[in-house]
């Protein structure tokens, strides 16, 4: 057991084989051989030695919380909850095994009776920084992102070096709007655990919105070696790349996520993108109708259709877009001035004019041109409604 302690887990399985092959039926190696095969990836083996423990002691409440880690493992969530049910029928004081079970009950949606077990684990041991986390995850996840910031923070005190939890800290802190903090997070993480591609690529997302987008793409980039073929990250790459002005790597991105993924709707959508920017525009439009049948309440899709028609001239169908794209997203901005600017394009200056007000908020300053229709210049339009 203390190689295994030592994460030495060759050394411990032979250690473990060795006992086994004088006592073939002993419990404790039996499910000691489960607990490593199951962490070097061979849930099977895992499988059959931790039944094998439980035939010889099955009132262990050990054995059934490991069956039920490898339950989980092997995607069967349900064969899962009822094997650490049982080990907390034998042991209601299993910290893990509520843990364990919490972990389950989250991932199959029952929010309230997870947060009930790890509150359990926690009343059993405050100091379970996993419990922490996890505590956070359901919060996070109920809306309650004040309340998962503070349990992400508890684990940390307990465990520095909960990678996880640290991981789960940056992406709250991102999206409460606390980018340093998030990116000094995320930045620890990705030392921690450098192959770690959530938290490479959310240490990317938090680099660009503080504007650091040279950085970001040294983090796509890295998150890419780990993990060549994550369609997410070749996008978030391609936009931070298009961001720059490299419009061209841009679309070599858009490009391999999109063969990659020809069903991925954002993929498509952002392929086609690539297309109208080398001047594809029959078939950027083909790309963006094809994202519409693949996410028909995609506000991009919607956009960049109308976008790519006022280009072609064909403003009356892009306005159509435009109106359906604010709907979907009537925060942005930057839609609500495409479609200022193509009802001032088509003489409707009245509403255009009340539009554009609320799209120049978006810093969308220049004019954009549509095919041959005159642009409008910036001068003033009070008067001409």
């Amino acid at each position: 057991m203390e190689l295994h302690r030592a994460g030495d887990l060759e050394g411990a399985e032979q250690c473990y084989r060795q006992v086994l092959g004088s006592y073939p039926e002993h419990p404790d190696a039996l499910h000691l051989l489960a607990v490593i095969s199951n962490d070097r990836g061979r849930s099977d083996l895992a499988l059959t030695m931790v039944r094998r423990a439980i035939g010889q002691a099955p009132r262990v409440a050990d054995f059934h919380g490991t069956l039920g880690v490898v339950l989980r493992e092997q995607g069967r969530p349900d064969d899962a909850v009822a094997a650490f049910r049982r080990a907390l029928e034998l042991d209601p004081g299993h910290v893990n095994g509520h843990n364990n079970l919490g972990n389950v009950l989250r991932e199959q949606g029952h929010l309230d009776d997870a947060l009930a077990h790890f509150h359990r684990a926690l009343e059993l041991d405050p100091g379970h920084a996993p419990a922490h986390n996890n505590v956070g995850i359901v919060l996070e996840r109920q809306g309650k992102r004040d309340e998962a910031i503070a349990a992400y923070r508890s684990a940390l005190e307990l465990d520095p070096d909960l990678t996880v939890a640290r991981n789960n800290l940056g992406n709250a802190l991102q999206a409460h709007g606390d980018q340093e903090e998030a990116v000094a997070n995320l930045m620890r993480a990705v030392e921690e655990d450098p192959g770690n591609v959530v938290a490479l690529n959310n240490l990317a997302v938090g680099l660009r919105e503080l504007d650091r987008k040279e950085e970001a793409v040294v983090w796509y980039e890295r998150a890419l070696e780990v993990e060549p073929e994550a369609v997410t990250t070749i996008l978030n790459l391609g936009r931070v790349l298009k961001e720059l002005g490299r419009n061209d790597e841009a679309h070599v991105q858009f490009t391999r996520a999109y063969e990659l993924d020809p069903d991925n709707a954002q993929a498509v959508v952002w392929y086609g993108v690539g297309l109208r920017e080398v001047g594809r525009l029959d078939e950027a439009v083909a790309m963006f109708r094809r994202g519409l049948e693949l996410l028909p309440d995609s506000a991009d899709a919607h956009g960049n259709l109308g976008m790519t028609l006022a280009i072609q001239g064909h403003m009356e169908e892009a306005i159509r877009e435009y109106r359906v794209a604010t709907e979907l997203r009537p925060e942005d901005d930057s839609i609500v001035f495409c479609l200022s600017l193509a009802l001032v394009a088509t003489g409707r200056l009245g509403e255009g004019w009340d539009l554009f007000d609320r799209g120049f908020g978006a810093g969308q300053r220049q004019p954009r041109s549509f095919g041959d229709i005159p642009t409008w210049d910036g001068s003033d339009l009070s008067g001409r409604r």
